[in-house]
């Protein structure tokens, strides 16, 4: 019989790629391979890979490649298949940003969308503000590094610098009425860098102003990296200090004395202000006021700017005093009270000479003190000589000696003794109780 020579069956080997895309996804792309054949062949086989199934390379490929050896029925084959993987869509989103002028720059972030599980993208972000750069809105870029699985679109941002809060506060003054204005200034807070604020400070008064309260406006200028709050103040004006003084005068005995609201001085007044009047009183000006000092009293000037100051009233001091007519004969009227020329009441020295005079009140009444006036009398005061009329004739008197006139009648008297006094000029007194001192000059000759 003849040989049967039974032949191999051939097979089929076939690879297949998973379904694509074939999109950047973090893991490896996989194939299978089947074999079949007559005879119920029906297996796998591994398949061998090259090239990158995982990640997007220069090269940009996969292959499988899958082989059966064959076995005791069937040939062997092979097949194989290649795919090229692609990037994925990535995005960074750099988000905007503010700050306030002079701040540091914050922290410079984005939004990172396509990346898949842990994975980052490399990317940096910048931005040309710097601590002090001025208000406006400065970009902010994204730059990207190497991303080779991805396809990585950007977008840029803007960094906004707003301005910063700043305030000026008008420092309140005060000044004195009539005085020039004060230097204006305030207190500024909040600025930085040593940056200094564009503003003006104003206030209506002047020198001239009166006494109340002016604003002090604050203006600002340009200061665009700042917004700025502003206090106005106050410069108040106070009342100048004047001192009035009511000048200080007599009246006789029995009188009564009228102010006009004019005798008085005053101190202080400025910018060409004037009193016109002001009221005076005194408990010495009736007619009964007695012989003494009392108190002229001034109160309530009158004036167009008296409210620009602060007064002080000053009394001055009304005297009553004793109507005087002067020494009585025999000593010559001429000579009363000064030297006022060249006659003298002239006396030969050695002799008692009465000294006479009569105190009178405003009508003429005569008028005793209490106590009796004292006597006195000066040293030699110089030489004299007897010009024009001749020596007084003197009528024998008694001489005192405790320096005190006595009342006689209505006239005072007081018998000075010239004795031993050698001839020259001499002062001789009468010291009143209502303060005065009368006197007259006696030329003593040989």
């Amino acid at each position: 019989t003849a040989a049967v020579v039974i032949m191999r069956a051939s097979s089929a080997t076939v690879l297949t790629f998973e379904v694509g895309p074939y999109t950047y996804r973090a893991s490896p792309f996989t194939a299978t391979a089947q074999v079949t054949g007559v005879g119920g062949l029906d297996t796998t086989v591994p398949v061998v890979y090259t090239g990158d199934c995982t990640n997007v390379t220069s090269a940009n490929g996969c292959t499988g490649t899958a082989t059966f050896a064959g076995d005791t029925n069937h040939d062997g084959g092979s097949d194989s298949d290649s795919i090229t993987l692609t990037t994925k869509a990535a995005s960074v989103n750099a988000v905007d940003k503010s700050k306030t002028y002079g701040d540091d720059n914050p922290a410079l972030t984005a939004t990172v969308d396509g990346t898949i599980g842990s994975e980052t993208l490399h990317y940096t972000l910048t931005t040309t503000a710097v601590k002090f750069s001025n208000v406006s809105a400065y970009p902010i870029a994204v730059t990207l590094g190497s991303n080779p699985n991805y396809d990585v679109s950007k977008s840029d941002a803007s960094l906004s610098i707003t301005p910063k809060g700043a305030s000026v506060t008008a420092n309140g003054k005060t000044k004195v009425y009539g005085t020039e204005n004060p230097a204006l200034d305030a207190s500024v807070t909040g600025t930085v860098n040593g940056n200094t604020l564009d503003y003006t400070l104003a206030t209506t008064a002047t020198r001239a102003s009166g006494v109340g309260s002016y604003p002090i406006d604050v203006t600002l200028g340009t200061n665009p990296n700042y917004t700025i709050n502003v206090t106005a103040s106050a410069l108040m004006v106070t009342p100048k200090q004047l001192t009035i003084i009511a000048n200080s005068t007599t009246k006789i005995l029995g009188a009564t004395h009228s102010f006009a609201g004019t005798e008085f001085t005053s101190t202080g007044l400025v910018s060409g202000d004037t009193i016109a009047s002001v009221t005076l009183s005194s408990t010495g000006a009736p007619e009964v006021a007695t012989i003494g000092s009392y108190p002229i009293v001034p109160s309530a000037a009158v004036g167009a700017a008296v409210g620009n100051y602060s007064i002080t009233y000053t009394n001055g001091t009304l005297k009553v005093l004793y109507l005087w007519n002067g020494f009585l004969q025999p000593i010559n009227d001429t000579a009363h009270d000064a030297h006022t020329t060249a006659l003298y009441s002239s006396f030969k020295a050695g002799q008692t000479i009465p000294v006479k005079f009569e105190l009178r009140n405003a009508s003429g009444q005569i008028i005793t003190q209490t106590e009796n006036p004292v006597f006195n009398r000066t040293a030699r005061m110089g030489a004299c000589s007897v010009v024009g009329d001749l020596e007084e004739a003197v009528y024998p008197v008694a001489p005192d000696s405790d320096g005190l006139f006595k009342l006689t009648g209505s006239q005072y008297n007081y018998g000075w003794s010239t004795k031993g006094l050698v001839p020259g000029l001499y002062q001789i007194y009468a010291n009143l109780a209502d303060g005065t001192t009368r006197s007259v000059y006696i030329c003593l000759t040989k």
